[in-house]
């Protein structure tokens, strides 16, 4: 494996290199909370790739900038999605209500 990451970092660049040993220390310690979460306590607990995928759209959503034209397209559309979202579960508690 060291001598794959140190031809990488000769071939292509030695950020890239880095980077990859970034990823699989990250992917280890994932890996290790997982295997002590089913393993000893017998525990599933799919929360944790939850959050990882969370944390993975918000570092897309604030590295790249934002794009205006769609704001712009979808304002009063999104105002009148969420009011419809707002009556559907008020009818959804009434219903159960019954």
């Amino acid at each position: 494996m060291g001598l794959l990451l140190l031809s990488v970092g000769i071939g292509q660049s030695w950020s890239v290199s880095l980077g990859i040993i970034n990823l699989c220390l990250i992917s280890a310690i994932m890996s290790l909370g997982v295997n002590i979460q089913w393993g000893y306590a017998g525990l599933f607990n799919a929360g944790i790739m939850g959050f990882v995928a969370i944390g993975g759209v918000s570092a897309v959503l604030i590295s790249h900038e934002p794009v205006t034209e769609a704001w712009a397209s979808g304002g009063f559309g999104i105002l009148i999605s969420l009011s419809f979202i707002i009556i559907t579960l008020i009818c959804q508690k009434y219903i159960n209500r019954l």
